[in-house]
């Protein structure tokens, strides 16, 4: 009888390990990795490549809820939010360096009105799409 009840209790335990493991969360995709911007398309449907001179990254933490990285020239932070394929960037803040190239600074600055918009994302193969207010960024995961 104390075998049975022993074997019993030991069931008991792993089935309360499995579902507690298989109830988590899964990760999003979309979490601890760096991203670099590939190219973006603006408000007016033109798709921009992301200038060479420069990289413009974004990394999303699981452990802090915070989106860190550069814009180009400015480091950057935030909090940010994944429900599902949504996504929100809240009270981005950066540094206030600016570049003697108008056109990193017209990126720089493009990059973060977009990611403050942010609406949704996609990932697929090594690539990350961030949609929002009429804005789309594409990513490609910072390898090595």
């Amino acid at each position: 009888m104390k075998k049975i009840i022993a074997l019993a209790l030991l069931v008991l335990a792993l089935a309360g390990v499995l579902l507690a493991t298989g109830c988590q969360t899964p990760k999003s995709p979309l979490v601890d990795r760096t991203w670099v911007l590939s190219s973006w398309r603006g408000t007016d449907g033109v798709v921009h490549d992301a200038l060479s001179s420069v990289t413009v990254t974004a990394t999303f933490d699981s452990k802090t809820g915070q989106v860190t990285g550069s814009g180009g020239v400015n480091g950057y932070g935030g909090a940010f939010h994944v429900d599902h394929l949504n996504l929100k960037v809240d009270s981005l803040i950066h540094t206030e360096m600016a570049s003697v190239d108008a056109a990193v600074n017209q990126q720089e600055s493009t990059f973060f009105k977009a990611m403050q918009a942010a609406e949704s994302f996609s990932v697929g193969h090594n690539t990350l799409t961030i949609t929002g207010g009429g804005w789309e960024l594409d990513f490609t995961e910072q390898t090595g």
